[in-house]
């Protein structure tokens, strides 16, 4: 009997107290409240604008491109809500990388209050209303016991974001698996069912075949045909 059932469910996809299928989903709703909310935040400031007082055509620009970056997560959480419920992990992908660039943004921007980096390398040049980290000359000028506390918060955001992005790809090994095993079933069913279909066609050909070909000769047929061919000759 064949199972349907991978050797790696167990162990691997937990997330915490629950499944990882059921984290994720959290995880992916919580992400599109947020983005949403940000969303509408950005849409009341581009429809019913303040009053500006010049530059009134930056801001404008800068509402708008915040509105679209809203509304493409917007749109990526919810596809990945959608993947999840429906077992289709290349939906996930999206999200998963979203989470590995915010990571490997976020190490950038702590490995810079420790270390001077070019002003082309800070994150803080490219995206704005992200990132609230001070100046690394603030930083220096703290006290030890600042700097450890500040080291230990960092380390403990790193570690949560290391924790999300694995309970997210273990979620996306775990569909993907899905996804292969339900299509093995859909295979192993349509086989069963054209079998059955053909083995109804041979059986149709059979009954069809014994009901055309005629009855055998009888004794006086054959003495029949046999004198007439010899009348013949």
């Amino acid at each position: 009997m064949v199972k349907f059932v991978s050797a790696t469910y167990r162990g691997s996809h937990s997330c915490l107290c629950c499944h990882v299928r059921s984290g994720c989903l959290a995880l992916a709703a919580v992400y599109l409240i947020t983005w949403s909310t940000m969303a509408v935040v950005e849409m009341v400031k581009l429809f019913w604008p303040d009053s500006y007082t010049g530059e009134i055509a930056y801001k404008k620009f800068d509402d708008v491109s915040y509105f679209v970056c809203d509304l493409l997560m917007v749109f990526i959480s919810a596809v990945t809500i959608y993947g999840i419920f429906r077992y289709r992990p290349r939906l996930m992908a999206p999200f998963l990388i979203y989470l590995i660039v915010e990571f490997i943004v976020y190490c950038i921007e702590v490995l810079s209050l420790y270390i001077p980096l070019p002003s082309y390398a800070h994150p803080k040049n490219y995206i704005s209303y992200v990132f609230y980290f001070p100046e690394n000359d603030v930083v220096s000028s703290l006290s030890i016991k600042v700097m450890l506390m500040y080291t230990v918060v960092y380390a403990i955001v790193l570690g949560v974001k290391i924790f999300l992005i694995q309970s997210v790809w273990n979620c996306y090994k775990y569909v993907k698996e899905k996804e292969e095993e339900n299509s093995l079933v859909q295979a192993v069913m349509k086989f069963r069912s054209e079998v059955k279909h053909i083995s109804s066609l041979s059986f149709g050909a059979k009954w069809i075949v014994f009901v055309v070909l005629p009855a055998p000769f009888t004794a006086y047929e054959i003495y029949a045909l046999h004198n007439s061919q010899r009348w013949d000759a």
